[in-house]
């Protein structure tokens, strides 16, 4: 047996030849989302992931349609649930799932979005009005069941003014049907008809309680004349009495102005006259209208008359102070200024100042003045800058020229950190803040080189901090970062700041011997020739030492090879090892384990997007749970792989728990 000795030393060389190519790849970066991406997906003219931006039309305009009929799915569901009651669950409906999928509209159809974000905020809103005013309801039916009165008025008040919220949001949520129909190919007449009759349920609702709570009242308004201006106000005057004929004294009524009503209080006989004054008039309005607004615990209902008028827009003078100065960042260039027409002051009539771009709005008080108070911020430049006073408004009762002033801003000194950490994979993170005069600077641009080469451009957050990464160069072992602020156009002076990054050491040989063949692969192929080696050492161990009964025995018959390659479970156990070092790494991982788990179960899946891929599997009968993991990974996966800060630790783990979740479906 003199050949048993080299066959054992063979298999000892093999066993520790694996061992050693083990340990030189224990710090490396994988290939398994590779070979398992390779296992899903083979390779076409298209590349496999197309971000909105760079898809071609054909793929736009499907993700498009895909994400149209999701968001009108999700808005028709809502208003659905809107008619029946369950605002709780009317709200989730356009809660943080349609804000992320709206996200991705955006990406692909930009400002066409509008009427998707329109609809949802007009339904999230009107879903908070009808809970709202179902918990009112109920406290009002308690009230009026326990026989208080003052506080069973009070609640029928508040309902009366919830119904005209809700009628006012309703006519906005249908108005956005309409728009979104006419452009898109989604039918939304299930949809309105559902908001239809929950605004008309609600206003029936209101009607009965006003009518069973309060006593009924008649208003009237009569005018000395049609034409109103504001340097010329209209005397009106008229009566309020209850519906059987007796008045009402001590009542407030108001003649309504977008400006500000004008009150004044009946007498013992019902009786009141008042001078109104417009402002903000409509300058093409037919009518004033004048109301009755009683108290909370007042037994008797809201009532209202309307004046024919004919409104001739005035000229008003405006008027500004001289600006204190000079102003530096992050102080306030406050200026006042003050309306009148005639000498007279004019309240309510909103302005707004402007210093280069940044501004500040508010009305003015009763004597006709206000403060406004735009912040310098950075994008003010230095030196001599005009401040511009001009009202928000126009076609109203009363006009308004614009005026300026001037205002010295100087110049702040800032100050910029940067610190910078390579990870294994060799991406370096980057961080650090910008201040001027221990004032943080938000949305400045921070631009990034590595050693001396342009890398990226960050931006600055509320508190002046700012953070990204990016890719080290491939043969460095240390590398230079440099962040810089340009402060240019803006008064602000620039800043800049150095920090080194040691780059880990991968640990793998690109192009060598084994270059390309990933750690598992690899490591399985070994295992395989040890057991080959192993196995047939061992056959013939035991041949040797048995007696051959008869050299005509038929051989045994071959076994079927055994698929090699990492499973999807050795896959997403290696993206949880890479969880806290790698989150981008972990999350590609994750993502090629899951789709390789359900490509089966998709035809063609391996010549689809991740996009269509996600729609293939929606549309292929896949169970909800399924589809919404699936989607719930597909976009942790497009924030790993196409935004330039990569993804964080928590979301990368909310990708891991998403693709196990599609590994262990039932499809």
């Amino acid at each position: 047996m003199s050949w048993r000795a080299p066959l054992l030393v063979i298999v000892a060389a093999v066993a520790v030849l694996s061992l050693v190519l083990a340990g030189g790849l224990a710090g490396a970066a994988t290939a398994d989302a590779a070979a398992l991406q390779q296992n899903a997906t083979n390779e076409t003219d298209s590349p496999e992931h197309v971000r909105p931006d760079d898809a071609g039309d054909d793929d736009q305009d499907a993700t498009a349609g895909w994400l149209e009929n999701r968001l009108a799915g999700m808005l028709a569901d809502g208003a659905i649930q809107l008619d029946e009651g369950e605002y709780e669950l009317a709200d989730q409906y356009v809660g943080e799932a349609y804000q992320e999928r709206l996200g991705q509209y955006v990406d692909v159809e930009g400002e066409q979005s509008e009427a998707f974000e329109q609809a949802g905020e007009s339904q999230r809103e009107l879903a908070t009005l009808l809970e709202e005013y179902q918990e009112t309801l109920d406290a009002y039916e308690t009230a009026r069941d326990n026989g208080n009165e003052t506080r069973t008025r009070q609640l029928a008040r508040e309902l009366a003014e919830l119904s005209r919220q809700i009628e006012s949001e309703g006519v906005a949520l249908e108005r956005s049907f309409v728009v979104l129909e006419n452009t898109t190919d989604t039918n939304y007449s299930d949809a309105t008809r559902s908001v239809n009759e929950t605004v008309v349920r609600i206003r029936t609702d209101t009607e009965r309680i006003t009518e069973e709570t309060f006593v009924a009242t008649n208003l009237t308004a009569a005018a000395e004349r049609e034409r109103i201006a504001a340097d010329r106000p209209l005397a009106i005057e008229g009566r309020l009495t209850s519906e059987n004929g007796t008045p009402i004294g001590n009542a407030t009524i108001a003649v309504l102005d977008p400006a500000g009503a004008t009150t004044v209080t009946t007498d013992a006989e019902g009786r009141y006259a008042v001078t109104h004054r417009p402002r903000l008039l409509r300058a093409n309005a037919s009518a004033l209208t004048v109301v009755f607004r009683p108290d909370a615990a007042s037994p008797y209902a809201r009532a209202e008359a309307n004046v024919s008028v004919d409104v001739e827009p005035v000229a008003a003078e405006l008027s500004i102070e001289p600006i204190d100065g000079p102003v530096a960042f992050g102080e306030r260039a406050s200026t006042t200024a003050t309306v009148s027409v005639n000498g007279t002051p004019l309240s309510g009539v909103p302005l707004r100042a402007t210093l280069d771009g940044n501004s500040s709005s508010a009305p003015t008080a009763t004597n006709g003045t206000v403060t406004l108070p735009p912040t310098v911020d950075a994008a003010v430049r230095a030196g001599e800058r005009s401040i511009r006073v001009a009202p928000t408004f126009q076609d109203r009762a009363v006009t308004l020229s614009p005026t300026s002033g001037s205002v010295t801003v100087t110049e702040t000194a800032t100050t910029l950190s940067a610190s910078a950490t390579a990870n294994a994979t060799g991406r370096i993170a980057i961080s650090g803040r910008l201040v001027a005069d221990g004032t943080p600077v938000p949305n400045a641009a921070i631009e990034i080189a590595v050693d001396g080469a342009p890398a990226t451009t960050l931006r600055t957050d509320a508190d002046g901090r700012y953070e990204g990464s990016v890719q080290a160069p491939g043969d460095a072992d240390v590398v230079s970062v440099r962040a810089s602020f340009d402060g240019s156009n803006s008064n602000l002076q620039g800043a800049a700041a150095t920090a080194n990054a040691t780059v880990v050491a991968a640990g793998t040989d690109d192009g060598g011997l084994f270059g390309g063949i990933g750690r598992a692969g690899l490591l399985a192929a070994l295992g395989v020739l040890v057991l080959l080696v192993g196995g047939g050492a061992w056959a013939w161990w035991q041949r040797d030492d048995a007696e051959p009964e008869s050299t005509d025995a038929p051989a045994p018959e071959p076994e079927e090879p055994t698929p090699s390659g990492p499973s999807p479970d050795d896959v997403l156990g290696e993206a949880r090892d890479r969880l806290g070092s790698d989150p981008t790494g972990a999350t590609t991982l994750a993502y090629g384990a899951a789709r390789s788990s359900v490509a089966d179960a998709v035809p063609g899946g391996d010549r689809r997007t991740h996009r269509e891929f996600l729609a293939d599997c929606a549309a292929d009968g896949f169970e909800a749970e399924t589809v919404e993991a699936l989607r719930t990974l597909t976009d942790r996966y497009e924030a790993a792989v196409y935004d330039p800060t990569g993804i964080d630790e928590a979301g990368a783990s909310e990708a891991l728990d998403a693709a196990d979740r599609v590994a262990a479906s039932d499809r």
